[in-house]
């Protein structure tokens, strides 16, 4: 009975472990606990500094949105929650959703209030307690950067308009609101206002935004943070995908919207691995594209790749909650056939049937490929060589129907022209039919067909070439169409002949290229008269004029084009204007493109007509007004630095404009930006002497060009005294500089002592060997160091507001060595203590750095006792010195002080430091004889010893 019920209970444990539990999760509300229910993407938002930086500073904008969501919208928007994962796809613009190549990660959404969720997914939290820690991310949201009810956005913006008279966007309050975020929930290292990252990973103004949203009081903007006092959480997004293919794992991800708390189910999501291999199972095969589905959403669809560029898409790793999923191939490698889906089920422990690997196979089959290439032939038989506006699109087909290759998919039409040189080949093309492989009579036969012969052609070869292979061969198929011989009409002397009109556009100059969007319009001159095309000029259809130009194809034609004079049989002709968006003709002046240097030359043949239109560069050498801008890190205008622009190589004054006069460019700054005229080129900037207090900034060169637009020069991006990057900003028009201040020093007196023996007052400490860092740890070089003789020692040129670290390298024997600890001093010489003592103690007295060692005491047993080992009482008993002249001090049951006591019917235990003592028995037990006086020794360790 025993044996029954326990199978009894196994097979009830195996059932339940089946029942997929993500059907149970896609019923629950707002598709909390719903796998692959959202997916997520960024939008790089360019946000650099200085200008031109590729690295970027900004943390690009994400959203996430459901993923059965194809509209336009952009979504929520998101954060990261994990610094040190990778942000999700990143694209330039907001994409189409129903069209990509490449699907988005997805993500399981589950509630903020679960259990403790926000310390459990956050990887180096600031804040261990999980309450605390939603409570601080809650609060950075509440005020910065969200689109819902109740954000705080335009306030932000009013508010850095009148502190710094400059403007914020929503991408620099979104920044500073994900730094702010890591900061509590990855402990990044807190962006201070001096900060050495200022342009590599934050901007200025990000940085002051980041300030006020982790509660600091130096932010400049006169605003607090708002406490949020309702009872709601945000959501948080966990992705469903495994490593990228650069092998970071995907972010977490955390919503913007205030949600109500609910018990939705929580989330296990376990590592589940997709491997593709050939039939043996033995080798990683290449080129499949696979797709992993939920019950109800696409999770991911995938190219297999096994090069070290992609290795992670092969064996690609997932991390699935228990539930049903589906593995299909949409196409398999080349060479292979298609593979059946598989259906598994991921167990409550994480496994389908015991293992984490689904494995799916594909089957060899032979295989080849057929190469189309196509001739044109004149009247005679002779080589066409007018092809330059003749298409044709070839169909492939197999027994005379349409064609598949081997992994499913219908071979579509092929455009052949010049550019492709009128060559095609179709590879992966089964030999056999599915499942009949090896049979002579099983196997396909491919022809070609000509869709659309152009007009005055005829197809004279290759019609009737039927092709079969054996595998792995390439074979031929040669179309040759010949030109008809036609009879002379009576001609009209017009176009009506004309039904393709392209416009190819060149440049005199490619490196020159104007910016501006170009359109070209079509016109038709009849009986001396010109007017633009339009749709009731022609026999039926509609005609897209103008057309904008594609910078990517430097061209544009309109086909087909049937205008009503051919049917009233009037003399026309084509011709084609360029214009600009509204219609006007064409030109850039300000970068050197003139409408009189347009050239047009027009060329027709018997069914085309191809205009080339050149635009000329001529150059444009006009003064361009910019602004120089000397400032400090609060953005406000320094006076007195003297300043001069030279020439590139900086040994020159340049020339140029300032208040309207001409002359060497120099001039001491005063409390309003300099705006100065130069002619675009490259400049030296060079501060002959910066503002009292503040250092000046060399290697700088920046450039003005055509537009008058001001860039930073790589590798001359300025540099401070200290041998610093300097803070230099070029945007539009404007070159801001901002000056560091000089460092201020001030000196800290240390007070290095320990307690006297009897702990009643301190003495000082005689032999500790003591270093100072820079920074919070102590790492690399010392700045000073000195070994203590007892009385004060004077540390210098400590620089103000900078972190030190106290460190004791060693301490004297019977002492304490004290626990490192951090310091600063302000520009008064005040020391506040940043990160205070374990081991010790540290305290500031009368201006004073007082620090205490603690004294090294050992426990040491006496036990007097008399043969039999039976303790004796009423002995009088002494710890001397060394010497014996002399108690020692140490203590007795914890009391400091001459170590002397009478023997009890118990062993006494004492407390000394390490070193050479005397035992000295002043008066022995009553019947019994005092022992001669006993030297014994302590070592650092708390063993004795007898000398």
């Amino acid at each position: 009975m025993r044996r029954k019920l326990l199978t009894l209970l196994l097979a009830i444990a195996t059932i339940l472990q089946a029942i997929p539990m993500n059907i149970i999760a896609e019923q629950t509300e707002n598709d909390y606990g719903v796998v692959g229910a959202y997916k997520a993407y960024s939008i790089n938002n360019k946000l650099y500094e200085p200008k031109g930086d590729e690295g970027g500073v900004a943390n690009d904008v994400i959203y996430i949105k459901k993923n059965n969501d194809n509209d336009a919208n952009k979504g929520m928007p998101a954060y990261c929650f994990n610094a040190k994962k990778s942000i999700v796809d990143v694209y330039d613009s907001t994409p189409n959703f129903g069209d990509l190549t490449d699907p988005m990660p997805t993500y399981t959404k589950i509630n903020g209030g679960i259990n403790n969720k926000f310390v459990d997914l956050a990887d180096e939290k600031r804040l261990k307690n999980n309450g605390e820690l939603v409570s601080a991310v809650l609060k950075v949201i509440y005020n910065g950067y969200r689109e819902n009810d109740g954000n705080r956005v335009e306030e932000i913006k009013d508010a850095y308009k009148t502190a710094y008279d400059d403007t914020v966007s929503d991408v620099e309050i979104y920044a500073a609101t994900q730094k702010a975020i890591w900061y509590y929930t990855d402990s990044v290292k807190e962006f201070e206002l001096n900060d050495d990252r200022i342009g590599k990973s934050i901007t200025t103004k990000v940085l002051r935004l980041y300030r006020f949203l982790i509660g600091k009081d130096d932010h400049g903007l006169g605003l607090t943070l708002n406490e949020y006092t309702g009872a709601q959480t945000l959501d948080l997004y966990m992705p469903d995908r495994g490593q990228k293919d650069n092998a970071l794992p995907y972010q977490n991800l955390l919503g913007t919207d205030l949600v109500d708390k609910k018990g939705s189910p929580d989330v296990k999501k376990y590592n589940i691995k997709v491997k593709k291999v050939d039939e043996e199972g033995n080798a990683l095969l290449a080129g499949a594209t696979l797709e992993l589905k939920s019950e109800k959403n696409i999770i991911y669809r995938w190219k297999t790749d096994t090069t070290e560029n992609n290795k992670l898409s092969n064996p690609r790793t997932f991390y699935l909650q228990p539930g049903r999923y589906t593995l299909s191939e949409v196409s398999p490698p080349e060479g292979y056939r298609k593979a059946e889906p598989k259906t598994f089920i991921v167990g409550e422990d994480g496994k389908v049937n015991g293992v984490t690997e689904i494995v799916m196979t594909n089957k060899k089959i032979p295989v080849m490929s057929i190469q189309v290439s196509k001739k044109w032939q004149d009247e005679n038989g002779g080589k066409y060589n007018d092809t330059n506006f003749l298409t044709v699109n070839i169909k492939l087909k197999a027994d005379g129907d349409v064609a598949l290759d081997a992994s499913g998919n219908i071979i579509k039409p092929i455009l052949l022209f010049e550019n492709n040189k009128w060559t095609y080949e179709f590879k992966n093309l089964p030999v056999y039919h599915p499942g009949k492989e090896n049979l002579e009579n099983e196997k396909f036969k491919y022809t070609v067909e000509e869709l659309d012969i152009p007009e005055g052609f005829e197809w004279t070869e290759g019609r009737d070439t039927v092709i079969t292979g054996n595998g792995n061969e390439k074979n031929e198929i040669y179309l040759v169409n010949k030109k008809k011989v036609e009879t002379e009409e009576p001609k009209v002397q017009n176009e009506a002949h004309i039904h393709r009109i392209q416009v190819n556009k060149t440049w005199s100059d490619l490196n020159k290229k104007s910016k501006k969007p170009v359109y070209f319009e079509l016109w038709k001159v009849v009986d001396g008269d010109e007017s633009k095309v339009i749709d009731r000029d022609l026999v039926g259809g509609k005609l897209k004029n103008p057309v904008k130009l594609n910078e990517m194809t430097p061209s544009v034609a309109w086909n087909n084009v049937y205008v009503n004079e051919e049917l009233t049989k009037k003399n026309f002709v084509f011709k084609v204007k360029e214009v600009d968006d509204k219609g006007n003709p064409w030109e850039d002046k300000e970068n050197g493109y003139s409408k009189e240097d347009t050239k047009i030359i027009e060329v027709a043949n018997a069914t085309a007509k191809l205009f080339t239109v050149t635009n000329t560069y001529k150059k444009v050498d006009t003064e361009k007004n910019i602004t120089i801008s000397k400032v400090n890190i609060g953005g406000t205008e320094l006076k007195d630095a003297k300043i001069e622009i030279r020439n590139e190589s900086g040994d020159q004054l340049a020339k140029g404009k300032i208040d309207g006069e001409a002359g060497d460019l120099k001039w001491t700054s005063t409390e309003t930006a300099k705006e100065i005229e130069i002619r675009p080129g490259t400049y030296t900037f060079y501060e002959e002497a910066a503002p009292e207090g503040y250092q000046k900034v060399t290697e700088l060169k920046f450039k003005v060009d055509e537009s008058g637009n001001v860039s930073l020069v790589d590798g001359f991006k300025g540099q401070n005294e200290d041998k610093t990057p300097a803070t230099v900003t070029a945007k539009d028009d404007k070159l801001i500089i901002t000056d560091k201040a000089k460092a201020k020093k001030q000196e800290v007196v240390v007070s290095k002592v320990s307690l006297s023996d009897d702990e009643t007052k301190t003495v000082g400490v005689v032999g500790a060997s003591i270093q100072i860092f820079e920074g919070e740890k102590a790492e690399g070089n010392p700045i000073h160091s000195w070994k203590t003789d007892g009385k004060d020692h004077t540390i210098p040129n400590l620089e103000v507001g900078k972190k030190y670290t106290f460190h004791e390298e060693t301490a004297p024997t019977g002492l304490k060595a004290v626990t490192d600890f951090v310091f600063t001093v302000d520009e008064k010489g005040a020391v506040k203590l940043e990160k205070t003592s374990t081991t010790g103690e540290v305290k500031i007295e009368e201006g004073k750095l007082v620090v205490t060692d603690a004294i090294d005491y050992k426990k040491v047993v006496i036990s007097k006792v008399k043969i039999g080992g039976t303790e004796l009482k009423d002995a009088k008993i002494e710890i001397r010195n060394e010497s014996g002249d002399q108690l020692a001090k140490g203590k007795i049951d914890g009391v400091a002080g001459d170590l002397k006591w009478t023997s009890t019917e118990t062993a006494k235990e004492i407390e000394l430091k390490p070193g050479t003592y005397v035992f000295h028995e002043e008066a022995a037990p009553k019947g019994y004889k005092a022992v001669n006086d006993v030297t014994f020794k302590v070592d650092e360790n708390g063993k004795v010893e007898v000398v």
